[in-house]
């Protein structure tokens, strides 16, 4: 049976209460789901530290550049990735 794709999609300035959800839920959820971390990273380089810490409990990250809060090329990226690694759940 093929893994249940899971997909977060986070924008962050450090590890506080959503982060840790995040990480805690890449960490301990059940094999039949693959977790897959999508951070939306702005030039400030704040969610570094999430991307990080996601890779380091082996949940895998993907970087997606954002300018601004209606950056309707990364909307597109976005709707890429999801299509591409076929998710199911968004959260």
């Amino acid at each position: 049976m093929d893994k249940v794709t899971v997909a977060h999609i986070r924008d962050s300035g450090g590890i506080f209460g959503a982060e840790r959800v995040i990480l805690t839920i890449g960490k301990n959820i059940d094999k039949k789901y693959k977790v897959i971390l999508i951070c939306l990273r702005s030039p400030d380089g704040k969610s570094d530290i999430l991307m990080k810490k996601a890779e380091e409990i082996g949940v895998q990250v993907i970087s997606v550049d954002v300018s601004g809060k209606m950056d309707f090329s990364s909307i597109k990226h976005i709707r890429d990735i999801l299509k591409k690694h076929q998710v199911k759940i968004l959260h």
